[in-house]
C-alpha cells in the first residue's frame, strides 16, 4: 500500500504551479524588457515567499512531532495507516483527555 504524505504533495504541487506559472508568463506572448524584468521579480518574490512558507511548515511539523511523541496515545493512533505526528496530534486536540468519554458511541458523537 503507498503511503502518501502530505507534505510532499503540498510541495510538489507548489513546485508545479511555480513552474507552471512561469512557463505560462514567459511563453504565452512576448514581452518588453521593464515588463519582463518586472514580472521576472515579482515571480522571485512570489517563490521566496513559497520556500520560506515550505521551511516555516517543515519546522512546525517537526515540533508538532517532537511534542506530540511524549504522549501515549501518538503511538496508538500511528497504528493507523496514514495517520502520522502531525494528524495524531491534531486528533488528540480534537479529542481531548479520552477519559471524559464513557463510551466509544459518547466519543464518536463528540467527533460528529
Amino acid at each position: 500500500m503507498t503511503t502518501f504524505n502530505p507534505k510532499d504533495v503540498a510541495a510538489s504541487l507548489i513546485e508545479t504551479l511555480a513552474k507552471a506559472i512561469r512557463k505560462a508568463v514567459r511563453g504565452s506572448y512576448r514581452l518588453g524588457k521593464v515588463m519582463k524584468d518586472s514580472i521576472d521579480a515579482v515571480l522571485s518574490v512570489y517563490y521566496a515567499e513559497i520556500k520560506t512558507n515550505q521551511k516555516l511548515i517543515k519546522n512546525l511539523d517537526k515540533a508538532i512531532t517532537d511534542i506530540v511523541q511524549t504522549l501515549p496515545e501518538e503511538r496508538i493512533l500511528q497504528s493507523i495507516p496514514g495517520i502520522g505526528s502531525v494528524y495524531s496530534a491534531g486528533i488528540i486536540a480534537e479529542i481531548g483527555s479520552i477519559d471524559r468519554f464513557d463510551t466509544e458511541a459518547q466519543l464518536a458523537k463528540s467527533l460528529v
